[in-house]
């Protein structure tokens, strides 16, 4: 069962931070920030030409073309009733597919990329279309947190530009994922690579083998730092005592400096005070 923590941080971003309810037609700034439609027209109510700015950092949008949609917010927002729905009777999630048609199909997994719930005949023809997708039974979906669901291995295989589909390429030059889309539009003078899965997978091992030799490293900084702590504390501690030894030492020389200098004022004016008494 999911911690309550994922839950909450779950539902969280799946809420407008304007109007603090589920999204509802949830548009994708410039800048990346998302809000309902409603929600960014309304904080717009001084006309910017074709720009809307952004309720929260307030950079512009054109709005000539429209406003993008966020279909990965969509698509959380769908997983997430199909999720409650799944928790009360797991039976009764269908088929997107199907829903779509005549039949009413049981769903029996959701694709983790698609985020859509599948019956088992539309996942075998998805797999056919769609190798690189993965997929979580209904019963895993009801147990595991959304959070937990679309954070799979699989899901670093996404479109930078596009979190909704499939990466097919990797930009070279930007260091990318890419979906078909986006390598023609939007990176067609770049360096693309097809084989990004085999790049990935050597970029993890070399992360993997940086780790393990960092983690020596930092086990030897660990202990020069220990060590340099306990040089510092032992430099404080003799310093504390040779300055207690020197304000005890000159004490001392002060003490007999200053008995001296009454005694010699006792002698001087002895030999003196007699002649300064016979003047009187």
């Amino acid at each position: 069962m999911a911690s309550p923590n994922t839950e909450d941080l779950a539902n969280k971003f799946l809420k407008c931070e304007l109007c603090n309810n589920e999204f509802e037609d949830p548009k994708l700034l410039d800048c990346l920030h998302t809000f309902c439609e409603k929600c960014i027209m309304k904080s717009n109510t001084e006309s910017a030409g074709n720009n809307v700015l952004c309720p929260k950092c307030q950079l512009p949008t054109d709005t000539q073309h429209g406003l993008r949609n966020n279909h990965f917010i969509s698509g959380l927002s769908t997983l997430s009733g199909v999720k409650s729905l799944a928790r009360k009777s797991p039976q009764s999630v269908r088929c997107h597919d199907c829903i779509l048609g005549d039949s009413r199909q049981s769903a029996v997994c959701v694709c983790v990329v698609c985020l859509q719930p599948m019956c088992s005949v539309d996942k075998n023809a998805h797999v056919k279309h769609f190798a690189d997708h993965t997929y979580v039974t209904i019963t895993e979906l009801a147990e595991k947190s959304i959070l937990d669901i679309i954070t799979r291995e699989s899901a670093d295989l996404l479109c930078s530009l596009h979190p909704h589909r499939t990466g097919v390429a990797l930009c070279m030059d930007c260091n990318q994922i890419l979906c078909a889309e986006s390598c023609v539009v939007s990176h067609q003078k770049c360096n693309i690579s097809r084989e990004f899965k085999t790049i990935l997978t050597e970029n993890k091992q070399n992360v993997r083998e940086i780790l393990l030799k960092s983690t020596d490293t930092i086990a030897e900084m660990k202990s020069t730092i220990q060590q340099h702590g306990k040089r510092k504390r032992d430099a404080e501690i003799s310093l504390q005592l040779l300055e207690a030894t020197i304000d005890k030492e000159f004490s001392f020389i002060f003490q007999v400096l200053e008995e001296r200098k009454l005694e010699l004022l006792s002698k001087a004016k002895e030999e003196y005070q007699p002649t300064i008494d016979e003047i009187v």
